[in-house]
């Protein structure tokens, strides 16, 4: 059977993890075909809603969610030459990456490039044998030099795979972000053929999120969004990865947190990502070369680290309680220092800005409009010359006289 149209469309729709706008657009498109209640959250992701059939008997609310992000390539730089330097977005086999032609989504469209690497003729023998890595490799679109691939593309612009699904025999297709918009396409089907059945015994919701290739931003807050009491019930659990599973070098003194450790494959990365009632906080650690750490996992070094940065957060202010997580005494706190090495007292967050934070910050402001003065030729002041302290400044300077 040939691909489905709104399929097809998906999965020609470029949408890299943090650029998933103009995919998130067909899928809505498609959704308001049939319901009523098509939004949209300011992370990006989607969500259609289907009424529940009469009698409206207080039946469960019910998601059925896909991903609609997908991998991608996002240009870090444009050397001399006019090769585009670039880091992946999302997880890569950088095998796969050699040779691809791709189409790299700048401010005035689509512009074709393809992938490539050091010519095997210039490879050292040794080099020949090992696995290209994706910081060995560039995206070449043609141009001159650098001065004319800088005027086509901009650092931060983001590319994907060029190439159209290719139907093979059996019902089978292949494709760039099959994994991604196959799951938010199923998604949409069930929330239509739910809304032609009359609905469910309760509330329906097909869901289309966004950045699984990268944080699972897009879930976590959709499952807020959708359902509190889900949302203060995996509270719960991750505060139970804290206080009783791999995270316990995290806990805080006297605050309640939650989070979840992590560890990739031949422990080549490894993170802590946790938050308290007022903040949330990710640390990562791994090498610049992607070589794998000394058997390193989230619940060392990055839970420490993340308890250290969230010590020094957390003073001086009003603790939260995080919602679903009941208040009560901290099991098995680790101590943390109430002193400086030298014995002196723990240095506070500064309540104001200093002195030298202001005359920063005002030289900042003195070349930006030195810099408008210029762009619009008009006479600018003379190096050197003081500008009028904007009120806000004018004030936290004077709290801050003597510093």
């Amino acid at each position: 059977m040939p691909t489905p149209e709104v399929l097809r469309a998906l999965l020609t729709t470029p949408g890299p993890s943090g650029y998933e706008q103009a995919a998130a657009g067909v899928w809505r498109e498609a959704a308001a075909r049939f319901s009523s209640d098509v939004r949209g959250d300011v992370m990006g992701s989607s969500v259609a809603m289907i009424d529940p059939r009469p009698p409206r008997d207080g039946g469960p609310l019910v998601a059925a969610i896909g991903h609609i992000d997908e991998i991608g390539l996002i240009v870090t730089h444009i050397d001399d030459d006019g090769m585009l330097w670039f880091t992946g977005v999302g997880g890569w086999d950088a095998q796969i990456l050699v040779g691809q032609r791709v189409e790299v989504q700048t401010a005035d469209g689509p512009r074709p490039g393809v992938v490539g690497k050091k010519p095997i003729h210039l490879l050292r023998d040794e080099e020949r044998k090992k696995v290209a890595e994706v910081k060995e490799l560039h995206i070449d679109i043609g141009a001159r030099d650098g001065d004319e691939a800088r005027s086509l593309v901009r650092v931060g612009d983001v590319a994907v795979i060029a190439g159209e699904p290719v139907e093979l025999p059996n019902d089978r297709v292949v494709s760039r972000a099959m994994d991604n918009r196959l799951g938010s396409y199923v998604a949409l089907e069930a929330a239509r053929l739910v809304a032609e059945s009359g609905g469910a015994p309760g509330p329906f919701a097909g869901v289309a999120v966004v950045q699984e290739e990268t944080n699972f931003g897009g879930s976590t807050t959709t499952a807020f969004s959708l359902r509190p009491q889900v949302a203060m019930d995996m509270n719960f659990m991750m505060n139970k990865v804290v206080e009783e599973g791999t995270g316990k070098r995290s806990i805080l003194e006297g605050i309640k947190s939650a989070g979840k450790t992590g560890t990739t494959n031949a422990y080549r990365d490894a993170w802590f990502v946790g938050f308290t009632g007022n903040y949330v906080c990710g640390v990562w650690f791994g090498n610049d070369d992607y070589a794998p750490t000394n058997r390193m996992t989230g619940g060392s070094l990055p839970a420490m680290t993340w308890r250290q940065i969230m010590a020094y957060a957390h003073q001086g202010i009003e603790i939260k309680n995080i919602p679903g997580v009941p208040a009560g005494p901290t099991p098995g706190t680790p101590q943390v220092a109430t002193t400086a090495p030298n014995g002196a007292e723990p240095s506070l967050r500064p309540t104001m800005l200093t002195k030298r934070s202001i005359d920063v910050l005002l030289r900042v402001e003195r070349m930006m409009e030195n810099a408008t003065r210029a762009l619009a030729g008009a006479p600018g002041p003379e190096r050197g010359a003081a500008l009028p302290l904007p009120d806000a400044f004018a004030s936290a300077a004077n709290g801050a006289r003597g510093n």
